[in-house]
């Protein structure tokens, strides 16, 4: 029996997410072999300028399956290649650092150039039974039987739309941690020739700097609702005073304001034909690899359930049960508990902005979900393991301990998944000036011969 997937949103979750079916369908061809997938671009559903890095999983999750090169991404995407990140300004350590993907590499590509070939393609590259198409959506309906999208029938309905969402509007809620709400988002007009994601910590805020291949893209942002401090001229002047060189004034210019958010659900209760994944799902800060993360991981977990669901209710709620748990663990384990730890060391500056997200930051990290009785009896980790007594053995022997990872790949006794690769870990906490980092035994930690906070392009 045939079935059609709808995939709403042609963002980057949207496309990594019609990729994941046509896989899912591929590895249970007897079963799925008819099945149509859609992927509907309403153009009022996505932003063209927000996304246009990713992390090694996106470019991996689409060439599976459509044969996708790197070539056709430099000339059809204007892409570059991304080789990990810099951090300008952050931390304690008083020095920008560096941190590398190791032997993997992302993307940065221009997403609406991106966009625009697939609708071009229609679908063709990912395979039989997929469709790209662009439709405005004026109807949506949604049951338990199935939906209908503009009348057209469906049954199953993925949202990876980025503003409001398809369905079900008032069922999200706050994340914990809500660090920034507004992006200014700046256009050069000149190629951007470094290889890595740069991060600047600013007065009022940090922005983001990717390199692509005509151009280079640039996103200041800050917290707009709780910032009283300071006023918008004061931001570009901030944004100008990164770049001594240039007149920003006269680079493209717009402005982005958002309402971080989760969602309550990945699979809505009361349907269980509408799933959320994408911005759609978590929308706290764009631009993290770790959002992206989140989207690969998710989209197994909705293939799962859209290929393998079965129709007694037993088993259906045990697939979604897992999902949903997958999903709470990876928001507070993994995306949320990143950013913390990325706040918690604040930045070159101790501005009413720095101080607030660093005491959310600490709050955040001090719950008691990071109390491993197992490990740390007893212990919050933030404050007596992760000090200036931790050592380089500890660490050895908290990760290669004998606990099983949990459904989102966290070593359970770990607080969350960037601890479960040493070298970026001990390399991320050296930059950031960790107190127990200089005890983390290393080949070599390389410094950009930089002013603490000067934007360099070079990598060292």
């Amino acid at each position: 029996m045939s079935r059609r997937i709808a995939v709403v949103g042609a963002s980057a979750a949207g496309f990594v997410q019609l990729a994941s079916l046509q896989q899912s369908k591929y590895r249970l061809h007897s079963m799925f072999k008819d099945d149509e997938y859609v992927l509907i671009h309403d153009p009022d559903k996505v932003y063209n300028e927000m996304m246009s890095g990713t992390n090694p999983a996106f470019f991996d999750d689409l060439q599976v399956v459509t044969n996708l090169t790197k070539r056709w991404m430099e000339k059809y995407a204007d892409a570059r290649d991304c080789h990990g990140y810099k951090y300008i300004g952050w931390g304690q350590g008083n020095k920008n650092f560096q941190l590398s993907f190791h032997s993997q590499t992302a993307e940065f590509l221009d997403i609406e150039m991106f966009r625009n070939e697939m609708l071009k393609d229609g679908g063709q590259c990912f395979g039989s039974g997929v469709k790209i198409i662009e439709q405005q959506i004026d109807s949506v309906v949604i049951n338990e039987s199935g939906a209908k999208i503009n009348g057209e029938f469906y049954d199953f309905v993925i949202d990876c739309t980025e503003k409001n969402p398809l369905f079900d509007p008032h069922a999200f809620g706050d994340p914990s941690l809500r660090p920034v709400n507004t992006a200014i988002i700046l256009e050069k007009p000149e190629a951007g020739h470094w290889d890595y994601c740069i991060e600047y910590a600013g007065k009022y805020g940090h922005m983001t700097g990717i390199p692509l291949k005509s151009k280079q893209l640039w996103m200041y942002m800050y917290d707009s609702v709780h910032r009283k401090d300071t006023t918008d001229e004061e931001i570009m002047k901030d944004i100008q005073d990164a770049f001594p060189d240039d007149d920003v004034s006269t680079w493209k210019f717009k402005k982005r304001t958002w309402v971080p958010r989760v969602s309550n659900y990945c699979v809505c209760p009361h349907t269980g034909r509408y799933i959320r994944n994408g911005a759609a799902l978590i929308d706290i800060m764009p631009l993290t690899a770790t959002h992206y993360e989140c989207v690969h991981i998710m989209c197994d977990s909705i293939g799962m359930y859209t290929h393998l669901i079965n129709e007694k209710e037993k088993g259906r709620q045990k697939i979604v049960n897992h999902i949903e748990e997958t999903y709470y663990e990876l928001l507070a384990m993994d995306y949320q508990a990143m950013l913390s730890f990325m706040y918690m060391y604040g930045s070159r500056f101790n501005t009413k902005f720095w101080k607030n997200i660093k005491a959310q930051a600490r709050e955040f990290l001090s719950q008691e979900r990071y109390l491993h009785p197992s490990f740390f009896p007893g212990k919050p980790w933030l404050d007596e393991v992760l000090n200036d007594k931790w050592t380089d053995e500890d660490y050895k022997a908290l990760i290669h301990s004998d606990e099983e990872d949990d459904v989102s790949g966290r070593h359970k006794v770990v607080p969350f998944v960037i601890m479960n690769d040493r070298t970026l870990f001990s390399e991320l906490a050296t930059g950031l000036g960790a107190p127990y980092a200089d005890r983390f035994s290393a080949l070599d930690y390389c410094y950009p011969p930089e002013e603490f906070g000067t934007i360099g392009y070079k990598t060292y």
